[in-house]
């Protein structure tokens, strides 16, 4: 016989120890999540991918990871480096 139990709440009322510790839903509510996403890797900023020296020749790339979004710095054959999101899925 299986038991049917509701989902237990969130408490999200921060540790009265103040800001040092960071309570356990801060680390695994999806919201928050999201917003972080948003906030430091989406936002009007730039981020770091990668050095030109990591792709010295035209036609180099390198894949990296900012988030959870793919990125790819390449070189183009006329030498400049360009970074590219990779945003939309492909085939769904």
């Amino acid at each position: 016989m299986t038991i049917a139990t509701a989902p237990l709440a969130l408490d999200r009322r921060w540790p009265e120890e103040g800001v040092t510790r960071v309570p356990f839903w801060a680390y695994s509510d999806p919201q928050v999540y999201e917003q972080e996403m948003t906030r430091i890797f989406c936002g009007e900023s730039w981020a770091y991918v990668g050095l030109e020296v990591e792709i010295p020749q035209p036609g180099d790339f390198k894949q990296v990871t900012l988030g959870d979004r793919p990125v790819v710095l390449a070189r183009d054959r006329r030498g400049p480096c360009t970074s590219l999101s990779i945003a939309a899925r492909i085939g769904v």
